[in-house]
């Protein structure tokens, strides 16, 4: 899960990154579902993903049907 640590958060950015700047692609669209962390953890993710993307496209579509118990 992306979200179980700052190293997998940092590594997925990257990994975003990576692909972007070796392709044609003009950004990412990500849709994120049933994630069972803190929502703080996840715009945290989001904000940083964003500074990321210098020059890029981001579009989210997030959604969460459970209900955070932290």
């Amino acid at each position: 899960m992306v979200f179980a640590s700052n190293v997998t958060m940092n590594t997925s950015i990257a990994s975003i990154v990576s692909i972007l700047n070796t392709s044609p692609f003009q950004g990412v669209d990500l849709d994120i579902e049933d994630y069972d962390h803190s929502p703080f953890i996840v715009a945290d993710y989001f904000k940083s993903l964003k500074a990321a993307l210098k020059g890029y496209y981001l579009s989210l579509t997030v959604e969460n049907v459970g209900i955070y118990q932290g």
